[in-house]
């Protein structure tokens, strides 16, 4: 439920904006706890990810074109390597 229509049936004639709001119920709303993130860790030379994807590519005559992307990165160093077609 958003904070306007939560509003809306407590105070009908409010005429003011919705940042005034947020200001002021900031300091009563409950803090969100993020989860924790356990990092996946392997050896060098053990595993790497691979994506494939499809883009289109804004010509300079304001045509448009089909351009493919191979991407892998390596799971030790995190390094990058990107190839387009």
């Amino acid at each position: 439920m958003s904070v306007s229509s939560a509003l809306s049936k407590h105070i009908i004639h409010y005429q003011g904006k919705m940042t005034i709001l947020r200001v002021f119920m900031q300091p009563h709303r409950q803090s969100v706890v993020s989860k924790a993130s356990i990092r996946y860790e392997t050896p060098p030379g053990k595993q790497a990810q691979v994506d494939w994807g499809e883009f289109k590519l804004n010509c300079a005559d304001g045509s448009f074109r089909k351009v493919h992307a191979f991407v892998i990165i390596l799971g030790y160093s995190r390094m990058k390597y990107v190839e387009f077609e």
